[in-house]
Parts: structure tokens; C-alpha cells; sequence
């Protein structure tokens, strides 16, 4: 499956199996994070994946679901243009993640 193909075969998933996500998955999907390109040549994007266990000490509110990892994106606070980028760079994350 190709990414476009992808993009009509990906859904939303409420319900997460409880096993951690296997260590060779996690180094390709950082593999592809860091091959690719951004929509400006100035932007700089991390990825974290995070286990349940770290994101509940950061992460709170009513929207939180219960996974096994989280995948975290991050880029520079104060661009106006970060929040875009870092929706572009998951979205092709979650696309390379769904071809998986």
C-alpha cells in the first residue's frame, strides 16, 4: 500500500490494544520522521514516542485515551506557521504508520 492509497484506507481508533508498540516499529517510524521534508526550509520538527506511563504525568484532560505509546510532535513555540508544519509532519507520520 502507498500513502495515497493509505489516505482512504486510514481510520480514527478510539480502542488501543495494550501492548507496547515493538521496538523495530518505533525505529522506523523515527527512520521516516527524519526523512521528511517540511512545507518551509526554516522548520524544525521532533518526534517522541512516549509510553502510557510518562504521557499521564504530562498529559491530562478530557480528550485523553488510554494507549500503550503516544507519539509526540514537537517544534518551535512562537513560529506562526509551527502549528501547520507539525500538522502536515503527523499527518504523513500517520500515513507512513497506516501502510504499516
Amino acid at each position: 500500500m502507498n500513502w495515497y492509497e493509505a489516505i482512504f484506507f486510514r481510520q480514527s481508533v478510539r480502542r488501543f490494544l495494550k501492548k507496547p508498540v515493538d521496538g523495530m516499529l518505533i525505529e522506523r517510524i523515527e527512520n521516516c520522521a527524519s526523512k521528511l521534508s517540511y512545507l518551509r526550509s526554516t522548520t524544525t520538527m521532533q518526534i517522541r514516542i512516549v509510553d502510557r506511563a510518562e504521557a499521564k504525568k504530562v498529559f491530562k484532560g478530557p480528550f485523553m485515551v488510554d494507549a500503550p505509546s503516544y507519539l509526540v510532535v514537537l517544534t518551535r513555540a512562537g513560529d506562526r506557521f509551527s502549528l501547520l508544519e507539525a500538522g502536515v509532519f503527523a499527518e504523513r507520520l500517520v500515513l507512513y504508520m497506516t501502510t504499516k
